[in-house]
This record gives C-alpha cells, structure tokens and sequence, in this order.
C-alpha cells in the first residue's frame, strides 16, 4: 500500500495504539493526527464514504471504539489512555499488528460475538442449526 491508496480500516488500531503506549492521556484529534502521519496523504484526506462522511476520521473512530471494545483504551477525562491490559497487548506486538489480533482480548471476542448474534437474529434463518428430521424408509 501507497500513501496514494486509501488505507483498510483493520490498519488504524496500531497507530492510535502506539501512541497512547506513552501512557498519556489523547484526544481523538491526537489520536487522528497520529493516523494521519502513517497512513494517509494530505490528498486523501478529504474521501469521503458511500454515506458522505470523512473515511479519515470515520476509520478512526471505528478503530478506537474496537481498542475500548478490547479494553486496551478507556475514555478519561477528555481523551483517552492505554489500559495495563493494553500496555501488554502493545507489547506483545511492537512491531506491528492487524484487527484479528484484537482477539485475543476475551472482551473483543464477547463483543464480535454479539455482533454476530444481531446480525443471525435479523435473518429469517435460525442462528443455530437446526436438527435433522431422521427420515423412516
């Protein structure tokens, strides 16, 4: 990937994370400027999703709600800072890491599943299989 190609989502928790491994407390716009100098020219800066609103700054909240879904960030005061099970997360993965990764957290795992739970609730198909018939001859 290029800085001239719009990044996949799944590539902005590593930054917002590295930065946060300070153990200060960010705001969302340091948090977005940090994503900004990896990841994104200044020509992409301004896309726009299928929905009208900016890419950037849309990943980016995507990524800090799955890094509080994991517990590895916590909203405090008027930012956000790295929890000590995201210290050791960040530790464990210095040299970079993608979304699945984020799995490891049992909190992460419990909020895709119920995610996934909605999403089988919404289809006119159970969400477990169901149990065959047995058929007579």
């Amino acid at each position: 990937m290029t800085k001239d190609e719009f990044p996949s989502s799944i590539l902005f928790h590593y930054p917002i994370l590295k930065l946060l491994a300070d153990g200060k407390v960010h705001n969302r716009a340091e948090l977005l400027e940090a994503t900004i100098k990896v990841l994104i020219s200044e020509s992409l800066q301004k896309t726009v999703t299928s929905g009208g609103k900016n890419k950037l700054q849309s990943w980016n909240n995507f990524a800090i709600q799955d890094l509080k879904k994991a517990d590895y960030i916590v909203h405090y005061g008027k930012g956000y800072i790295i929890t000590e099970s995201g210290k050791a997360f960040f530790a464990a993965h210095k040299d970079g890491f993608l979304a699945n990764a984020l799995t490891e957290s049992e909190s992460y795992k419990k909020y895709k599943h119920m995610g996934e739970y909605k999403k089988d609730k919404n289809k006119d198909t159970p969400s477990k299989p169901q149990p065959e018939e047995t058929q007579k001859p």
